[in-house]
Protein backbone atom coordinates (compact mmCIF):
# COMPACT_ATOMS: atom_id res chain seq x y z
CA UNK A 1 0.00 0.00 0.00
CA UNK A 2 2.72 2.11 1.02
CA UNK A 3 4.71 1.65 -2.56
CA UNK A 4 1.33 2.26 -4.64
CA UNK A 5 1.11 5.56 -2.59
CA UNK A 6 4.17 6.39 -3.09
CA UNK A 7 4.24 5.54 -6.98
CA UNK A 8 1.05 7.64 -7.31
CA UNK A 9 2.78 10.96 -5.46
CA UNK A 10 5.80 10.56 -7.73
CA UNK A 11 3.90 10.22 -10.64
CA UNK A 12 1.75 13.44 -9.35
CA UNK A 13 5.05 15.09 -9.26
CA UNK A 14 6.33 14.31 -12.79
CA UNK A 15 2.58 14.98 -14.17
CA UNK A 16 3.55 18.43 -12.74
CA UNK A 17 6.69 19.25 -13.02
CA UNK A 18 6.04 21.90 -15.34
CA UNK A 19 4.38 23.61 -13.01
CA UNK A 20 6.69 23.59 -9.58
CA UNK A 21 7.76 27.22 -10.76
CA UNK A 22 4.24 28.89 -11.31
CA UNK A 23 3.61 26.58 -7.43
CA UNK A 24 6.82 28.65 -6.48
CA UNK A 25 5.60 32.04 -8.05
CA UNK A 26 2.44 31.95 -6.46
CA UNK A 27 3.90 30.96 -2.71
CA UNK A 28 6.07 33.96 -3.21
CA UNK A 29 2.85 36.20 -4.06
CA UNK A 30 0.94 35.16 -1.71
CA UNK A 31 3.24 35.57 1.21
CA UNK A 32 3.73 39.08 -0.50
CA UNK A 33 0.09 40.07 -0.80
CA UNK A 34 -0.59 38.68 2.77
CA UNK A 35 1.86 41.05 4.24
CA UNK A 36 1.11 44.05 1.97
CA UNK A 37 4.87 44.12 0.80
CA UNK A 38 3.74 45.52 -2.78
CA UNK A 39 7.04 46.80 -3.10
CA UNK A 40 9.03 43.27 -2.76
CA UNK A 41 6.31 41.99 -5.29
CA UNK A 42 7.30 44.33 -7.67
CA UNK A 43 11.59 43.72 -6.91
CA UNK A 44 11.18 39.55 -7.09
CA UNK A 45 8.64 39.17 -10.02
CA UNK A 46 10.24 41.89 -12.01
CA UNK A 47 13.64 40.00 -12.18
CA UNK A 48 11.65 36.93 -12.81
CA UNK A 49 9.68 38.24 -16.11
CA UNK A 50 13.60 39.80 -16.94
CA UNK A 51 14.71 35.95 -16.94
CA UNK A 52 11.76 34.67 -18.76
CA UNK A 53 9.88 37.19 -20.34
CA UNK A 54 7.11 34.85 -21.84
CA UNK A 55 5.92 33.27 -18.34
CA UNK A 56 2.22 34.21 -17.95
CA UNK A 57 1.66 33.32 -14.56
CA UNK A 58 5.24 35.76 -13.35
CA UNK A 59 3.60 39.01 -15.91
CA UNK A 60 0.75 38.63 -14.09
CA UNK A 61 1.82 38.77 -10.53
CA UNK A 62 3.96 41.51 -11.50
CA UNK A 63 1.20 43.26 -13.36
CA UNK A 64 -0.67 42.41 -9.90
CA UNK A 65 1.95 43.62 -7.76
CA UNK A 66 2.22 47.39 -9.74
CA UNK A 67 -1.52 47.73 -9.76
CA UNK A 68 -1.22 47.36 -5.64
CA UNK A 69 1.41 50.22 -5.85
CA UNK A 70 -0.90 52.45 -7.46
CA UNK A 71 1.83 52.09 -10.48
CA UNK A 72 -1.71 52.01 -13.25
CA UNK A 73 0.47 52.35 -16.39
CA UNK A 74 3.14 50.05 -15.46
CA UNK A 75 0.89 47.47 -14.12
CA UNK A 76 -1.16 47.35 -18.25
CA UNK A 77 1.62 45.60 -20.00
CA UNK A 78 2.21 42.56 -18.24
CA UNK A 79 -1.03 41.80 -17.78
CA UNK A 80 -1.49 42.68 -21.36
CA UNK A 81 0.77 39.94 -22.30
CA UNK A 82 -0.15 37.52 -19.46
CA UNK A 83 -3.67 37.69 -20.82
CA UNK A 84 -1.91 36.82 -24.03
CA UNK A 85 0.38 34.23 -23.26
CA UNK A 86 -2.37 32.27 -21.04
CA UNK A 87 -5.80 33.44 -22.84
CA UNK A 88 -7.44 30.68 -21.19
CA UNK A 89 -7.27 31.93 -17.42
CA UNK A 90 -10.24 34.67 -16.30
CA UNK A 91 -7.88 35.67 -13.58
CA UNK A 92 -5.40 37.05 -16.39
CA UNK A 93 -8.50 38.45 -18.30
CA UNK A 94 -10.52 39.61 -15.30
CA UNK A 95 -7.43 41.76 -13.94
CA UNK A 96 -6.27 43.13 -17.43
CA UNK A 97 -10.08 44.42 -17.30
CA UNK A 98 -9.37 46.28 -13.41
CA UNK A 99 -6.03 47.56 -15.53
CA UNK A 100 -8.17 48.75 -18.22
CA UNK A 101 -10.54 50.22 -15.29
CA UNK A 102 -8.29 51.95 -13.14
CA UNK A 103 -6.64 53.59 -16.45
CA UNK A 104 -10.17 55.00 -18.04
CA UNK A 105 -10.41 52.87 -20.43
CA UNK A 106 -14.02 51.82 -19.68
CA UNK A 107 -14.73 50.34 -23.02
CA UNK A 108 -11.76 48.13 -22.73
CA UNK A 109 -12.47 46.97 -19.36
CA UNK A 110 -16.19 45.83 -20.19
CA UNK A 111 -14.85 43.76 -22.95
CA UNK A 112 -12.81 41.78 -20.58
CA UNK A 113 -15.55 41.57 -18.01
CA UNK A 114 -17.63 39.68 -21.14
CA UNK A 115 -14.74 37.84 -22.26
CA UNK A 116 -14.31 36.25 -18.45
CA UNK A 117 -18.06 35.58 -18.32
CA UNK A 118 -18.27 34.06 -21.71
CA UNK A 119 -15.83 31.88 -20.71
CA UNK A 120 -17.08 31.44 -17.07
CA UNK A 121 -20.60 32.23 -16.47
CA UNK A 122 -20.26 31.98 -12.64
CA UNK A 123 -17.17 34.59 -11.89
CA UNK A 124 -18.55 36.67 -9.76
CA UNK A 125 -16.10 39.25 -10.05
CA UNK A 126 -16.72 39.81 -13.39
CA UNK A 127 -20.41 39.95 -13.36
CA UNK A 128 -20.15 42.49 -10.37
CA UNK A 129 -17.32 44.98 -12.19
CA UNK A 130 -20.18 45.09 -14.97
CA UNK A 131 -22.79 45.27 -13.51
CA UNK A 132 -21.08 48.80 -11.90
CA UNK A 133 -20.17 49.82 -15.01
CA UNK A 134 -23.71 49.13 -16.29
CA UNK A 135 -24.98 51.06 -13.55
CA UNK A 136 -22.86 53.96 -13.46
CA UNK A 137 -23.50 54.52 -17.30
CA UNK A 138 -27.23 54.53 -17.03
CA UNK A 139 -28.24 50.81 -17.63
CA UNK A 140 -29.86 50.13 -14.63
CA UNK A 141 -32.09 46.93 -15.69
CA UNK A 142 -28.84 45.15 -17.23
CA UNK A 143 -27.35 46.07 -13.95
CA UNK A 144 -30.00 44.85 -11.98
CA UNK A 145 -30.09 41.50 -13.71
CA UNK A 146 -26.66 41.28 -13.20
CA UNK A 147 -26.75 42.15 -9.37
CA UNK A 148 -29.60 39.33 -8.90
CA UNK A 149 -27.82 36.73 -10.12
CA UNK A 150 -24.90 37.36 -7.80
CA UNK A 151 -27.17 37.77 -5.00
CA UNK A 152 -28.99 34.26 -5.85
CA UNK A 153 -25.58 32.46 -5.58
CA UNK A 154 -23.91 34.72 -2.74
CA UNK A 155 -26.82 36.24 -1.13
CA UNK A 156 -25.07 38.04 1.29
CA UNK A 157 -22.75 40.07 -0.96
CA UNK A 158 -22.65 43.41 -0.17
CA UNK A 159 -21.90 45.27 -2.81
CA UNK A 160 -24.32 43.95 -5.16
CA UNK A 161 -26.62 44.16 -2.57
CA UNK A 162 -26.32 47.90 -1.47
CA UNK A 163 -25.99 48.83 -5.23
CA UNK A 164 -29.15 46.90 -6.37
CA UNK A 165 -31.39 48.80 -4.05
CA UNK A 166 -29.37 51.84 -5.81
CA UNK A 167 -30.73 50.61 -8.99
CA UNK A 168 -34.06 50.45 -7.62
CA UNK A 169 -34.25 53.83 -6.60
CA UNK A 170 -32.80 54.89 -9.65
CA UNK A 171 -35.80 52.74 -11.81
CA UNK A 172 -38.23 54.61 -9.14
CA UNK A 173 -39.50 51.10 -7.83
CA UNK A 174 -39.60 52.12 -4.54
CA UNK A 175 -41.66 49.41 -2.75
CA UNK A 176 -38.74 46.86 -4.29
CA UNK A 177 -36.45 49.64 -3.35
CA UNK A 178 -37.36 49.77 0.12
CA UNK A 179 -37.06 46.18 1.04
CA UNK A 180 -33.64 46.01 -0.72
CA UNK A 181 -31.76 48.86 1.63
CA UNK A 182 -33.95 46.53 4.60
CA UNK A 183 -32.16 43.79 3.15
CA UNK A 184 -28.76 45.35 3.33
CA UNK A 185 -29.32 46.58 6.63
CA UNK A 186 -29.82 43.25 7.82
CA UNK A 187 -26.95 41.98 7.13
CA UNK A 188 -24.93 45.37 7.22
CA UNK A 189 -25.98 47.11 9.73
CA UNK A 190 -23.02 49.77 10.59
CA UNK A 191 -20.55 51.73 9.06
CA UNK A 192 -20.65 54.30 6.47
CA UNK A 193 -22.36 51.88 4.02
CA UNK A 194 -25.10 51.25 6.23
CA UNK A 195 -25.77 55.16 6.95
CA UNK A 196 -26.32 55.70 3.70
CA UNK A 197 -28.42 53.06 3.01
CA UNK A 198 -30.61 54.51 6.33
CA UNK A 199 -30.87 57.45 4.34
CA UNK A 200 -32.32 55.76 1.62
CA UNK A 201 -34.92 53.99 3.85
CA UNK A 202 -36.01 57.33 5.49
CA UNK A 203 -36.84 58.90 2.05
CA UNK A 204 -39.24 56.76 1.17
CA UNK A 205 -41.02 57.12 4.19
CA UNK A 206 -39.28 54.20 6.33
CA UNK A 207 -37.66 54.90 9.80
CA UNK A 208 -37.09 51.17 10.84
CA UNK A 209 -33.50 52.18 10.63
CA UNK A 210 -32.37 55.74 11.64
CA UNK A 211 -28.57 57.54 11.97
CA UNK A 212 -28.25 59.04 15.21
CA UNK A 213 -24.94 61.85 16.36
CA UNK A 214 -22.60 60.52 18.17
CA UNK A 215 -19.83 63.02 18.74
CA UNK A 216 -17.66 62.45 15.85
CA UNK A 217 -19.89 59.17 14.69
CA UNK A 218 -22.97 58.40 13.06
CA UNK A 219 -24.30 55.33 14.78
CA UNK A 220 -26.79 53.63 12.67
CA UNK A 221 -29.50 51.72 14.66
CA UNK A 222 -32.32 49.71 14.10
CA UNK A 223 -35.62 50.82 15.67
CA UNK A 224 -36.24 50.62 19.27
CA UNK A 225 -39.39 49.08 20.00
CA UNK A 226 -41.14 48.11 23.04
CA UNK A 227 -43.84 45.34 24.04
CA UNK A 228 -47.17 46.41 23.14
CA UNK A 229 -48.69 49.42 25.47
CA UNK A 230 -45.72 48.46 27.81
CA UNK A 231 -42.57 50.35 28.73
CA UNK A 232 -40.59 46.71 28.31
CA UNK A 233 -37.64 46.95 25.24
CA UNK A 234 -38.78 44.05 23.33
CA UNK A 235 -36.05 41.46 22.91
CA UNK A 236 -34.78 41.57 19.54
CA UNK A 237 -34.48 45.41 20.04
CA UNK A 238 -32.10 45.49 22.41
CA UNK A 239 -29.19 45.41 20.56
CA UNK A 240 -29.19 48.89 19.62
CA UNK A 241 -29.46 50.43 23.08
CA UNK A 242 -26.59 47.92 23.92
CA UNK A 243 -24.56 49.68 21.37
CA UNK A 244 -25.19 53.07 22.30
CA UNK A 245 -24.18 51.92 25.82
CA UNK A 246 -20.82 50.89 24.48
CA UNK A 247 -20.51 53.62 22.15
CA UNK A 248 -21.21 56.08 25.26
CA UNK A 249 -18.47 54.53 27.89
CA UNK A 250 -16.09 55.18 25.12
CA UNK A 251 -16.58 58.91 25.89
CA UNK A 252 -14.93 59.91 28.70
CA UNK A 253 -16.99 63.17 28.23
CA UNK A 254 -20.55 63.94 27.20
CA UNK A 255 -24.14 63.19 27.89
CA UNK A 256 -26.74 60.66 25.99
CA UNK A 257 -29.95 62.40 25.14
CA UNK A 258 -32.83 59.97 25.36
CA UNK A 259 -36.00 61.30 23.36
CA UNK A 260 -38.90 59.11 23.63
CA UNK A 261 -42.18 59.87 21.06
CA UNK A 262 -45.68 58.19 22.17
CA UNK A 263 -48.65 59.82 20.61
CA UNK A 264 -51.47 60.01 22.72
CA UNK A 265 -49.82 59.06 26.13
CA UNK A 266 -47.16 60.72 27.52
CA UNK A 267 -47.12 58.63 30.79
CA UNK A 268 -45.64 55.69 28.37
CA UNK A 269 -43.56 57.91 26.60
CA UNK A 270 -42.02 59.19 29.71
CA UNK A 271 -42.08 55.27 31.33
CA UNK A 272 -40.32 54.14 27.96
CA UNK A 273 -37.37 56.85 28.41
CA UNK A 274 -36.81 55.42 31.60
CA UNK A 275 -36.68 51.94 30.98
CA UNK A 276 -33.99 52.80 28.39
CA UNK A 277 -31.90 54.43 31.25
CA UNK A 278 -32.22 51.68 33.50
CA UNK A 279 -31.27 49.24 30.18
CA UNK A 280 -28.03 51.45 29.62
CA UNK A 281 -27.22 51.24 33.42
CA UNK A 282 -27.52 47.24 34.00
CA UNK A 283 -25.82 46.74 30.58
CA UNK A 284 -22.84 49.46 31.47
CA UNK A 285 -22.03 49.91 35.32
CA UNK A 286 -19.16 52.07 34.47
CA UNK A 287 -22.10 54.48 33.19
CA UNK A 288 -22.99 57.57 35.84
CA UNK A 289 -26.27 57.73 35.23
CA UNK A 290 -26.32 61.33 35.49
CA UNK A 291 -24.93 61.51 31.80
CA UNK A 292 -27.93 59.95 30.51
CA UNK A 293 -30.72 62.63 30.21
CA UNK A 294 -34.51 62.01 29.38
CA UNK A 295 -36.71 63.60 27.46
CA UNK A 296 -40.33 62.79 26.61
CA UNK A 297 -43.84 64.18 24.47
CA UNK A 298 -47.03 62.33 24.20
CA UNK A 299 -46.90 63.62 20.40
CA UNK A 300 -45.49 61.88 17.42
CA UNK A 301 -42.21 62.79 15.96
CA UNK A 302 -42.51 64.94 12.80
CA UNK A 303 -39.92 63.35 10.30
CA UNK A 304 -39.24 64.75 6.56
CA UNK A 305 -38.39 62.35 3.90
CA UNK A 306 -37.39 63.81 0.33
CA UNK A 307 -39.44 67.01 1.33
CA UNK A 308 -42.61 64.92 2.16
CA UNK A 309 -43.98 65.46 6.30
CA UNK A 310 -44.26 61.82 7.95
CA UNK A 311 -45.53 61.93 11.82
CA UNK A 312 -43.99 59.01 13.66
CA UNK A 313 -46.29 57.24 16.47
CA UNK A 314 -43.51 55.80 18.23
CA UNK A 315 -39.85 56.45 18.35
CA UNK A 316 -36.36 57.14 20.13
CA UNK A 317 -33.79 59.36 19.42
CA UNK A 318 -30.27 58.98 20.86
CA UNK A 319 -27.94 61.50 20.29
CA UNK A 320 -24.24 63.04 22.41
CA UNK A 321 -24.11 66.12 23.49
CA UNK A 322 -21.23 67.96 25.44
CA UNK A 323 -18.53 65.57 24.17
CA UNK A 324 -15.92 67.81 22.97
Amino acid sequence: MYIRTGMILLVSILVAGCTMTGLESSFKASRYFNTADYQKGVEVFREKVRANPRNALDNYYLGRFYLAEGMHGEALPYLKRAAYLDPGDTDNQFWLGVAYGVVGDEKRERIQYRRVLDMSSSHSKSRLYLAHLQLKSGQYQQALDNYDKIINRYPYNAAALFNRALALKLTRKHKKEREAWLTYLKYYPSGFLAAKAADHLNILGDFSYRNHPFGYRTVTLKEIAFKPESADIAFDSRESPRLAGAVLANFTRGNLMVTVYDAGNETLARQRAVSIKRFLTDEFPVLDSNRIILSWFGTPEVLYGNSTKYENSESVRLYLTDWR
